[in-house]
């Protein structure tokens, strides 16, 4: 993918054409209109290119692009056959389809977009015609302009067309005071079809905002050049770009940062960036010591911990049926828990669950338990056990079903908050060690270097109704404790100098105090635009797998490309 370089001592910018990539030609299919640096070509993909090209050579590049664009404009717009024309056309167009207003009545304009809707009313045509501004109806009038009403009755849904035409207010019966555009329409003159649909629409695109229940998300996702056209994804997308210029505009112009961009792809290093862990409030594991409940005594003989989450008036509500197997608990073994053991507290205060759970809560450690967690009568008490992190990851599952089911979010707020005082590092069971709960470079709390390996980190997230849309740390800029660090996960010094030696060295030349934040632009986007998906703020996303439903990848490559990389495939059999 190429990309904007910057123009340096030496280096010159030069603006080239270049042939379609595939992803912009599919964005160009959509009524998504994105920045070219050559806007004359609305079909050409461009980037600056980087060069150590002479300005002479630039001045040649200027004027053979000069020469090509006048070439095209120097073309008839408007084909006089008004059938498909063979070969590429560039028709500009004179006004956006949503543009036209009522003070531009009888002002002739060219407009180009995409048949939204089309019908005959006895010797006439009408057809709603669509770009990203919005929506024109279009009327032909078949004595006046005989060939274009026989274009336009040739026409069908999502065929791309150029209309030229008077405007004109429709009869004042016949206004639609939902469209922008509900009181005129343009009278064709001349209509010139530019691209035809040539197969089945998998879905009406005009109607698939109102729709998006029946048509399923695999279809939208094979599909996804056909769902950018619709209004939703069209509001997502520029409700993405509005949200990323503020925070460019803020970042280079009250703070006067510089983006530079940096490597995609670089040497691989371990311990890359981890999701992190909540831990739950309420922790019941003193109550049941010495339990005779086999789930729980094994949980705290092998040093896990037992938590606790409580449904205020769930005990009604949700059927011991949902619970052992039902959607309480499908949400639960989606989270890697083996089921949910519960309570009920009961209206005189006892207690309702498996038998033997109740029967270890006796001489004062039902009091107990009811007290931590502020349990009253009519209340779920749920329970996790196992690992810290296995424990926090279920309940924070079904912390969210709850409250979700129980309808207790208010979307209509706007909640954030920082969770800071992370631990620097967790068990890592499989492997017997500790690792990073962040990342290796992030700074430990100055209050805990005595003893690394229960150290809190300077990093924080920045959670916004309830979801994680950011997340950075303070870095460790001295050698010395991050050569601590990187032993404390079990980096020997050799091992350190191999795969880090290039950033601890770094760290010798004076490195700087210095730390970050990244956002996650997918998720608030989404967040703010009401979306339950990341895909749909996403021009083309891949799926929970990792594949991509348009483009049917990951795929099979070509041997002789694995030969020239020397690679190399093995067939696996048990």
């Amino acid at each position: 993918m190429a990309r904007a370089a910057t123009a340096t001592a030496g280096r010159v910018a030069v603006p080239l054409s270049i042939h379609f990539t595939t992803f912009s030609s599919l964005l160009r299919t959509s009524s998504i209109s994105f920045r070219s640096s050559i806007s004359q070509f609305p079909c050409l993909s461009s980037f600056y290119y980087s060069s150590l090209l002479s300005r002479s050579s630039v001045r040649f590049f200027s004027r053979k692009l000069n020469s090509i664009r006048s070439k095209i404009y120097s073309q008839p717009v408007i084909a006089k056959s008004q059938t498909e024309a063979p070969g590429l056309q560039w028709v500009s167009r004179t006004d956006g389809c949503g543009e036209v207003k009522n003070e531009d009545v009888g002002k002739r304009v060219r407009l180009c977009g995409w048949v939204a809707l089309h019908r005959i009313h006895g010797a006439v045509t009408f057809f709603n015609l669509r770009d990203h501004t919005g929506i024109t109806q279009i009327i032909t009038l078949p004595e006046e302009f005989p060939m274009a009403h026989a274009v336009a009755n040739r026409l069908r849904l999502e065929y791309v067309v150029a209309v030229e035409g008077l405007v004109r207010y429709r009869p004042e019966e016949a206004w639609n005071p939902t469209m922008k555009t509900g009181k005129i329409e343009v009278a064709a003159e001349t209509i010139h079809l530019i691209n035809p649909v040539r197969l089945a629409l998998p879905f009406l695109v005009t109607s698939a905002d109102d729709a998006h229940d029946v048509i399923t998300e695999e279809v939208r996702l094979r599909y996804r050049y056909l769902d950018l056209r619709c209004q939703q994804m069209n509001d997502n997308l520029r409700l993405r770009h509005k949200v990323s210029k503020v925070i460019r505009q803020y970042l280079e112009d009250v703070h006067g940062f510089v983006e530079i961009e940096t490597p995609i792809l670089s040497k691989s290093t371990p311990e890359g960036a981890r999701d992190y862990l909540v831990p739950s409030r309420i922790q019941v594991s003193e109550v049941f010591s010495g339990t005779d409940f086999q789930i729980f005594m094994d949980t705290l003989q092998s040093g896990g911990v037992i938590k606790a989450l409580v449904v205020p008036l769930g005990s009604n509500k949700y059927s011991n049926t949902s619970l052992k197997k039902g959607d309480i608990y499908k949400e639960a073994i989606k989270s890697g828990a083996k089921g949910v053991p519960f309570l009920k507290v009961l209206e005189n205060g006892g207690l309702e669950g498996i038998p033997a759970l109740t029967s270890t809560l006796e001489n004062g450690k039902r009091e107990d338990l009811l007290n931590q967690c502020s349990a009253k009568p009519g209340d779920l008490i749920v329970f996790a056990v196992g690992q810290p992190s296995a424990v926090n990851k279920t309940l924070g599952r079904l912390r969210l079903y709850f409250a979700c089911d129980l309808g207790v979010i208010d979307n209509s707020t706007h909640s954030i908050l920082w969770v800071t005082d992370f631990p620097m590092f967790e068990w890592n069971e499989s492997e017997l060690r500790l690792e990073p709960l962040h990342h290796p470079f992030t700074a430990p709390n100055p209050n805990d270097l005595s003893d690394l390996s229960t150290a809190r980190a300077l990093a924080y997230d920045m959670v916004y109704n309830g979801i994680e849309i950011g997340g950075g740390s303070l870095r460790i800029y001295k050698r010395d404790i991050q050569e601590k660090v990187l032993q404390t996960i079990g980096i020997t010094p050799d091992q350190a100098e191999e795969k880090f030696g290039y950033l601890l060295e770094a760290l010798d030349f004076g490195a700087p105090p210095h730390g970050g934040i990244a956002y996650g632009l997918d998720r608030l986007v989404m967040l703010l635009a009401g979306e339950s998906s990341i895909r749909d703020v996403i021009a083309f996303p891949k799926t929970t797998t990792a594949q991509c439903s348009l483009t049917k990848t990951p795929s099979r490559v070509d041997p002789k490309q694995l030969r020239e990389l020397s690679y190399s495939i093995e067939k696996f059999t048990d």
